[in-house]
């Protein structure tokens, strides 16, 4: 992999004080959650593209989640997921969020007449996926969800995303290719607002790995061996350990010699290393 490395190598130097972050998005799905009272909160955000399939997933989601938040037409595929109204009733959000130039009319008037809050946000300078992220934030402000941090959350206590409120979305991926793009861009920039966030579509599980070192479990009765770890903002030095494919402080990045798609998993547990942020996905066992 020498040809690979660039001559001058930002060289992938672990040190006592580099920061480990753990992801464990097992406990998203049935049959991984853990306790509660130990284990970060998350809130959920449907939005107005390919419905997740797996049923007993969005119940699980939803159960285990603080706030759900509708992100315009993401309010009908909410809606139209129910067959009666005694269902919806039992599966309200918090609010409906967007310019709401989507959501049908008798989907808003149902939601409004039992309670949810009808947020129109008009700009047309940010996306209805944003605005649920800010409208998530005001939320968390209002009515935050504490928790007891388990020690194995983060190997280190500088890790950044301890600091860090969690959102899952679903119906980011699939759909139009640009609003695939938006949702990866979305990864990015919702950290400025201590937001870190889970894409979950009926494929594949994705999220934007921290600089540093990272933990990632990947319990193969979840998720398929399928997994790619893209360098979708800047490029990056990365060690790749416990994957079909390792890497030594490799240097990755679009338009050069080396993206990682199509790894794969070799382990219940994988380690990446980089210099700086990268997408990580992984497919979901069927």
């Amino acid at each position: 992999m020498d040809d690979l490395q660039t001559p001058s190598a930002s060289s992938i130097i672990q040190t006592p004080d580099t920061p480990t972050t753990v992801w464990k998005s097992g406990r998203f799905f049935p049959g991984g959650v853990e306790n509660a009272l130990t284990t970060r909160p998350f809130n959920l955000v449907i939005l107005n593209g390919p419905s997740l399939s797996d049923k007993k997933l969005i119940k699980h989601l939803w159960a285990t989640s603080h706030h759900v938040v509708c992100a315009d037409g993401g309010a009908n595929r909410l809606y139209d997921s129910f067959q009666t109204d005694q269902e919806r009733l039992d599966n309200l959000p918090a609010a409906i969020t967007g310019d709401l130039d989507s959501a049908r009319e008798e989907v808003l008037s149902f939601y409004q007449s039992n309670g949810v809050i009808i947020h129109r946000a008009e700009s047309q300078y940010a996306t209805d996926f944003t605005k649920a992220l800010v409208y998530i934030a005001k939320l968390e402000q209002e009515k935050p969800n504490h928790y007891t941090k388990p020690t194995q959350w983060s190997h280190s206590d500088t890790s950044p995303a301890d600091s860090y409120s969690e959102v899952v979305a679903i119906g980011a991926l699939g759909g139009r290719v640009d609003q695939s793009f938006h949702s990866f861009h979305q990864l990015y920039i919702a950290r400025e607002r201590q937001q870190r966030i889970t894409l979950i579509s009926d494929d594949s599980v994705t999220f934007l790995l921290e600089k540093g070192r990272n933990v990632i479990e990947s319990p193969r009765e979840l998720f398929g061996k399928t997994c790619g770890i893209i360098p979708l903002g800047e490029p990056v030095h990365m060690t790749l350990k416990g994957f079909e494919w390792d890497l030594d402080n490799c240097y990755s990045k679009f338009g050069g010699d080396m993206v990682s798609t199509s790894n794969h998993l070799n382990s219940d547990v994988v380690e990446v290393h980089c210099t700086s942020p990268m997408v990580f996905t992984m497919e979901i066992r069927k």
